[in-house]
């Protein structure tokens, strides 16, 4: 690459102004995935990415000089011993700055996880139970089922869904406990089915559910008993479910210490 060369007494302010901030919108983008540092070596070959094609000045220079991009700086003229204004060149880089930082502001908006703690969403209050225990402070935990409501036939509004859909990770006992969750549009990259590791274990009831529908009449269907946390045996695994779902979000030795003192005193109520 050519590096722009200059006559400092000569100097076209306006022109290389208007290059870096066509230039700069180009690689803005490429700034928006890491951290605003001076420091950083991406940043600074954005910057030098920036000058290239800036046109040459003067050829009548009474010296030669490289820009450096990264902080803006030209040496003063020979002749005059007076700099350019700096003025412009910090109202360029303001302008990379606040586009690089609302396209990362919009990546976080699209990514719950990359705000604050992890928020996670239950469907029961064991399951919330036990993610408390297991994540403590490393993440806030949701339950929001009202009091009133056996959360196994509560039908959550839309308002509440958005809520699941926007948690950065969905806690579901499964078994056909919380039959909304079945076909909500939940992420599924965010859910987790605590039960799905041991579906063998659960009991089964035979002609548990006794309806009818259509010309048939009353009959019945084959249910699961899904109070899963009534067996401690199943609540162990369960709360090994959510560990191993929290340990890929945050802390894993955190995760770990907290999920084994909670395995012990579950253990104590299996034995």
């Amino acid at each position: 690459m050519m590096e722009p060369v200059l006559d400092h007494g000569k100097l076209d302010v306006d022109r290389l102004s208007m290059a870096y901030a066509a230039e700069s919108f180009r690689v803005a983008k490429g700034l928006s995935g890491m951290h605003r540092d001076a420091r950083d070596p991406r940043l600074r070959a954005a910057q030098s990415i920036a000058w290239s094609g800036v046109p040459t000045a003067s050829p009548h220079a009474s010296r030669k000089a490289t820009l450096h991009p990264s902080l803006m700086r030209i040496a003063p003229c020979e002749e005059t011993g007076r700099r350019p204004s700096n003025r412009r060149w910090t109202v360029v880089t303001a302008v990379i700055v606040l586009t690089a930082c609302d396209t990362r502001r919009a990546e976080i908006a699209r990514d719950p996880m990359a705000q604050g703690p992890l928020v996670v969403f239950t469907d029961n209050y064991p399951l919330a139970y036990c993610a408390r225990r297991i994540a403590g402070d490393l993440a806030k935990v949701e339950f929001p089922a009202p009091g009133d409501v056996d959360p196994a036939y509560w039908n959550p509004g839309a308002d509440v869904i958005s809520r699941y859909q926007s948690a950065g990770l969905v806690l579901l006992s499964g078994a056909g406990y919380a039959k909304w969750a079945e076909n909500a549009p939940l992420p599924p990259s965010r859910i987790v089915d605590t039960s799905s590791g041991f579906r063998g274990r659960l009991v089964r009831v035979p002609e548990a559910i006794v309806h009818k529908h259509g010309p048939e009449g009353e009959h019945a269907h084959e249910g699961i008993a899904s109070h899963t946390w009534l067996d401690p045996n199943l609540m162990r695994l369960q709360a090994r479910a959510v560990a191993d779902a929290l340990a890929k979000r945050i802390d894993r030795d955190a995760v770990e210490k907290a999920w084994s003192e909670l395995d012990r005193d579950l253990g104590q109520l299996a034995s």
